[in-house]
């Protein structure tokens, strides 16, 4: 029997405002860039890669909210200035369970200050 999965991508691209910690606006399947994307119940996201850039040194951070204020994270990145991987908790693989509250964003901070940043992870929802 097959199983009732769909096939995911959640993008983001901006500018950051400066060196301060920021939500990249991100996007599901094109909809409408948001702050975060709701997981519904009976719904799992599972993460199979995660690619992030940047035109500075950046840290990015995958997280995850059960009550709709409290954020926590599942993976973070850490790009060096020229690009190169720092520090990663790539996390393939990670699932996130849906439900009333549920909700993932994705958080960059680039120390430098203002610098274009893209991520994108692609996933599948089940069921």
């Amino acid at each position: 029997m097959a199983e009732a999965k769909t096939v995911r991508s959640v993008t983001g691209r901006q500018t950051t405002a400066g060196a301060a910690e920021e939500t990249v606006l991100i996007s599901l399947d094109g909809s409408a860039p948001a702050a975060s994307i709701s997981l519904g119940v009976g719904t799992s996201l599972t993460v199979t890669d995660w690619v992030a850039t940047a035109t500075a040194a950046a840290n990015f951070r995958f997280q995850q909210t059960n009550n709709g204020s409290t954020w926590f994270d599942l993976f973070m990145l850490r790009l060096a200035a020229d690009g190169t991987v720092g520090v990663s908790n790539m996390g393939v693989g990670i699932v996130v369970n849906g439900g009333a509250n549920v909700a993932i964003r994705v958080r960059a901070e680039t120390p430098a200050g203002a610098a274009a940043v893209t991520t994108s992870l692609r996933a599948y929802t089940s069921p």
